[in-house]
């Protein structure tokens, strides 16, 4: 019984320990023309890099989640100006407030976007 309370103890504190708040974005521009008013979100934060991505210039740049944001569920979302539109997109998943991984790769193609997902 006392070797079940301690794994129950471990198990509880290693899963509680390892809920980083904080996402990664590597981003590449993979398309013919430079996008622009890169926006990331998970509905509470905002992550704006006002600036251009020109032609198969990457960025990383960091999501930190706040307090404030409720400990529910939900995704991200990517938003940018490609030639003039507004191009969207929901990805990934959270829960109860905390990411489920703390990486995204994403990729701008002149006709769709591809997010790879980095598991912890």
């Amino acid at each position: 019984m006392k070797k079940i309370r301690l794994f129950l103890l471990i198990l509880f504190l290693s899963c509680s320990f390892d809920r980083s708040e904080t996402v990664n974005f590597e981003i590449l521009n993979k398309s013919e023309l430079s996008v622009k008013l890169i926006q990331i979100s998970n509905g509470q934060d905002k992550l704006l890099l006002n600036r251009k991505l020109n032609l198969d210039e990457k960025v990383n740049c960091k999501l930190k989640f706040t307090d404030s944001i409720t400990k529910g569920d939900g995704n991200y979302y990517l938003k940018y100006i490609f030639k003039g539109d507004t191009i969207e997109k929901y990805f990934g998943y959270f829960t109860n407030g905390y990411p489920l991984s703390d990486h995204y790769d994403i990729s701008i193609y002149k006709d769709s976007i591809a997010v790879k997902e980095l598991a912890k």
